[in-house]
């Protein structure tokens, strides 16, 4: 299946860049194949002398809507984009709190190791990762810092936590000028793959967990989907970023609170 960059020129002129519109322009892209497919086939059909009555019609056309962009992303992907670039941070915090730093401590302490050779710890996975996760982000600001003609960086503080903090905070601050600009189109999805990757490691499997809202298709059938970074309903399609879902999680839970709260108010004991 064609990645997001090569689904793009199918979508029309001014459609939002982000996960949004991934399925939209995947149909088209199916559609787009199965005429190839017919018409390869129609010529095979011609040389064995077949006649075109009998040929089915080429495949129709797929209803799809394109959601779009103000300038590059709409407003949705953009809140999308914030939330997951602030949850980085969380993320991030929760890792580091439970990773030591090093590993192999217990073969230094005596048991396993040779003796007369010399051991030297190394960089837990959690560590290097957390040590990349800055440094991609560090690039970005720099090069929205070039862009824009800003000062450089600080670089005083290192790498840990407070620089990590310090750059989220000053990239969510400006994300919404960040993403209209056409260099940094794919700063979104950096940051879905920044999340996917945290939350691996942290256990978060939010993708395979269903939710509690009803679609309003009024099908219970809503589940994360990882791909898009949206909730979406397995029954219409229908997305929800994450702070729609939360809105729609509180408003149908008080709905449901409020029916169960008149159901005992008519109630009358004999």
């Amino acid at each position: 299946m064609p990645d997001t960059a090569q689904l793009q020129p199918l979508a029309p002129a001014g459609s939002c860049r982000g996960s949004c519109n991934l399925r939209a322009a995947r149909a088209l892209a199916a559609h787009r194949q199965a005429l190839e497919e017919h018409a390869d086939a129609v010529d095979r059909w011609y040389a064995a002398g077949g006649s075109e009555q009998e040929f089915p019609p080429e495949p129709e056309a797929p209803r799809v809507r394109f959601w779009p962009g103000n300038p590059l992303f709409c407003g949705r992907c953009v809140a999308n984009a914030r939330r997951t670039l602030l949850d980085l941070d969380v993320l991030a915090s929760q890792l580091a709190a439970t990773a030591d730093g090093h590993r192999g401590r217990a073969a230094d302490a005596g048991e396993g190791r040779v003796s007369g050779t010399k051991t030297r710890p190394s960089v837990s996975p959690v560590t290097d990762v957390l040590d990349r996760l800055v440094g991609d982000l560090f690039d970005v600001e720099d090069e929205w810092r070039s862009l824009r003609g800003y000062p450089g960086r600080p670089s005083n503080g290192g790498r840990g936590a407070h620089p990590r903090s310090r750059t989220i905070g000053w990239l969510a601050e400006r994300l919404e000028d960040i993403l209209a600009h056409e260099d940094m189109a794919g700063l979104p999805r950096q940051l879905s793959n920044w999340d996917r990757v945290l939350r691996h490691l942290a256990k978060d499997d939010r993708a395979s967990t269903n939710s509690p809202v009803r679609c309003a298709c009024g099908e219970r059938n809503v589940g994360w989907d990882d791909e898009l970074h949206y909730y979406r309903c397995r029954s219409c399609g229908t997305l929800l970023n994450q702070d729609e879902h939360d809105h729609q999680v509180h408003e149908q839970a008080d709905a449901a609170e409020a029916r169960a709260g008149q159901g005992r108010a008519t109630y009358q004991p004999v």
